[in-house]
């Protein structure tokens, strides 16, 4: 071969991967601009609503404290909880999610609180730490172990319940002021759609790792912590997210039905043809853990004393779909995970 034609043949070669390369980046981009669009801006309106209606029940509730205000502000505490748990499973560009979902809400840490003598400022939650604020605070007020509901909605009764009534009011105000923080930051999905977009291969890394997360999370600090109590030791519903509302099962079953809404709403395009297994084996991964959740009959601390082999097969199904997000999801799309996700 003479030296033009080699020559030839190595740029042709060169302009063809250097297109190959351009292709495969504007499929990123319109991916990433899509999973903004379709998948974080539709779930900060829902919780944006949400918010906003559980601001009103809890304003009924501390205007006037009945069973059926109470049983409304906690259907509407339920409706926000899975709204924001939906919105923790994608990357944000606000910090607040952290701020609404801080996790464990200590009961002595509220009580605290609400047992304080000194006057409650108009900006006081500023003050109060991430154990006794947000949606998880709530949950403590409306469903105080032990209590019956009117023996709950007695607590906000008269000067006694004048405390517990503005840290309930401004912890729901706080969390629509914190989903509006949040929709307003990605607005119509356009404008942080491409700047999400042109980041590439850093966005994609940092959408599979919080799936990698949330997976993980889900099968070992969630199933798997209670499933390694001792079995004789009845987990205590304050120990476990979600569980003085009976919510545990719902949160991680929402969590990985947004992760799985994440892969199937555009993530699994990016997959290369050639490891087109990849993709069928984590859909297959994904739907059973799907399946393995929505079979268990109750809280998660429930079935593990009531039906313990339900929960090791969810179990083992989430920490399946883990494996394959963090080993064969992350080799396919050349993720580099964090030290989180690694």
């Amino acid at each position: 071969m003479n030296v033009e034609r080699r020559r030839f043949l190595q740029c042709t070669s060169a302009l063809s991967l250097s297109a190959l390369a351009s292709c495969h980046g504007g499929a990123k981009a319109k991916v990433l601009a899509a999973l903004v669009r379709d998948v974080a801006v539709p779930d900060s309106a829902a919780a944006v609503d949400a918010s906003r209606q559980l601001r009103v029940s809890v304003a009924k509730l501390v205007g006037t404290p009945t069973p059926a205000s109470l049983e409304t502000a906690r259907d509407e505490w339920k409706k926000a909880l899975l709204a924001w748990t939906r919105v923790r499973c994608f990357p944000s560009p606000e910090s607040t999610v952290s701020r609404v979902l801080s996790w464990p809400a200590r009961p002595e840490a509220v009580e605290v609180v609400l047992r304080d003598s000194k006057p409650m400022s108009a900006n006081f939650l500023d003050n109060v730490g991430p154990d006794a604020k947000g949606l998880f605070a709530l949950e403590y007020i409306f469903f105080p172990p032990g209590a019956q509901p009117e023996a709950a909605v007695a607590q906000f009764v008269g000067r006694e319940g004048g405390r517990r009534r503005r840290l309930t009011a401004e912890v729901s105000k706080d969390t629509v002021a914190s989903a509006e923080a949040l929709s307003k930051a990605l607005g119509d999905g356009t404008s942080y759609g491409q700047t999400f977009a042109d980041a590439g291969q850093e966005s994609i890394n940092r959408v599979v790792d919080q799936m990698v997360a949330t997976a993980e999370s889900v099968s070992a600090k969630r199933i798997g912590a209670i499933l390694g109590l001792d079995r004789d030791r009845l987990t205590q519903p304050v120990d476990v997210e979600g569980g003085l509302s009976g919510l545990s099962r719902d949160i991680v079953l929402a969590e990985i039905e947004a992760t799985e809404r994440i892969y199937r709403s555009g993530l699994r395009e990016l997959v290369p043809s050639a490891s087109a297994g990849v993709d069928e084996h984590v859909q297959a991964a994904f739907s059973a853990a799907v399946t393995a959740l929505r079979k268990l009959a109750g809280p998660l601390e429930q079935v593990a004393r009531d039906d313990r082999a339900s929960l090791e097969a969810a179990g083992a199904k989430t920490k399946a779909l883990a494996v394959a997000l963090k080993t064969e999801l992350a080799q396919a799309l050349g993720v580099k995970l964090s030290v989180r996700g690694a």
